[in-house]
């Protein structure tokens, strides 16, 4: 396992490489230019997002998770996957991190998965909470950067005990692709966009 240190500095300078660049432009890396367009596709849909909105989705898709493993459905299973990752990807932006480096520098941990992803959402609904308070030492960004930096690490390093790499990518790049069709501007129910044919 990499150290958490080596995880936050380079995701740090890997965000710092690209996070001045204006739309439509996107960052060469593709796990990169993902989190960008996610970043204003939820501008363009929400506006500005708080960590503890974002920490409290993270908790909700992990309850999702939760729930489908006990009943093995694999369609909800990988569904809650794919929305967890996103709402991680938009802390780790909110925080100026890079989630692609997090994503890439993660590997298995030994231990029940169920039991650390509750663990992770927890601490990450902490950390979220106590920086909106300014207390605990969360109201110094570098430290509260480097907290979030460490569980969103241990996050990805829990799915990967089921799903492995490759597998866990895919469901990361599919579910944002299904992501961005959304607009919740224009249909509050469910943001799918209607598409008439022409005729």
């Amino acid at each position: 396992m990499r150290e958490p240190r080596e995880t936050y500095e380079q995701s740090r300078n890997k965000f710092n490489s690209y996070a001045g660049i204006d739309s439509p432009d996107l960052p060469e890396d593709s796990l990169s230019a993902l989190q960008v367009q996610l970043y204003r596709w939820q501008n363009n849909n929400f506006g500005l997002s708080s960590d503890v909105q974002i920490a409290c989705g993270i908790a909700e898709e992990v309850g999702e998770f939760i729930e489908a493993w006990s009943g093995d459905d694999t369609d909800q299973l990988e569904d809650a996957v794919g929305d967890v990752l996103i709402y991680a990807t938009q802390l780790a932006t909110s925080n100026r991190l890079d989630f692609g480096t997090i994503f890439n520098f993660a590997d298995e941990l030994s231990g029940p998965m169920v039991q650390q992803l509750s663990v992770v959402a927890g601490k990450l609904c902490h950390i979220a909470l106590k920086s909106s308070q300014d207390i605990r030492g969360f109201a110094d960004a570098e430290f509260r950067r480097k907290a979030v930096s460490e569980q969103l690490y241990l996050l990805v390093c829990a799915f990967h005990k089921s799903f492995g790499h490759n597998e866990l990518e895919y469901i990361y790049r599919r579910t944002a692709q299904l992501v961005l069709l959304r607009d919740w501007t224009t249909n509050k129910a469910s943001g799918l966009v209607e598409v008439k044919n022409a005729e």
